[in-house]
C-alpha cells in the first residue's frame, strides 16, 4: 500500500471527489490525480498538511514494508531552515546543540553523511510518533 492508495482510502472515508480533494488541500485536480495515481509523490510538507486537515496520524502514509516507508519519509522530509533574526544577538547554541556538533567534527567525512541521516531519521520518528522501544 502506497501513498497514492493512502490518499484514495481517505478521500473516500470523507466522502469526497479527486477535485473536492485537492481544492481541501491546495492543490490542482491533475496534480491530486498523479499522486492518488502514485505517478508522482507529494512533497512532506502536504502530507503534514493533509494529515492535520483530516485529523490522521503521519503513519497513515506508511507502506506496509517499513523500510520503503522510511526511505520515502526521509527523501521527502524539510531540511531545516534557520531564519536569524537580523535585529536581535544571534541565540547561542544549547550544550546538547554543541556537543552534536563536537561529534560531527570529529567524524571522518565519509561517516559524516551517515550522521546526518541518522539524525534525520530520529527526527522523523519523532513527529511520526513512532516508538521503538
Amino acid at each position: 500500500m502506497g501513498v497514492g492508495h493512502t490518499l484514495k482510502k481517505i478521500r473516500e472515508k470523507n466522502g469526497l471527489t479527486q477535485e473536492q480533494f485537492a481544492d481541501r488541500i491546495g492543490v490542482k485536480r491533475t496534480t491530486y490525480i498523479s499522486y492518488e495515481s502514485s505517478k508522482t509523490s507529494p512533497g512532506f510538507e502536504l502530507i503534514e498538511k493533509i494529515a492535520e486537515i483530516f485529523d490522521i496520524s503521519l503513519l497513515a502514509f506508511s507502506e506496509e514494508d517499513q523500510t520503503k516507508s522510511n526511505v520515502w519519509l526521509e527523501l521527502h522530509a524539510p531540511d531545516p531552515v534557520y531564519n536569524p533574526d537580523i535585529n536581535k544577538e544571534p541565540k547561542k547554541l544549547s550544550g546538547d546543540e554543541d556537543m552534536i556538533i563536537d561529534y560531527y567534527r570529529l567524524l571522518k567525512e565519509e561517516d559524516k553523511a551517515e550522521f546526518l541521516k541518522k539524525i534525520k531519521n530520529a527526527y522523523l520518528d519523532i513527529i511520526c510518533g513512532v516508538d521503538d522501544e
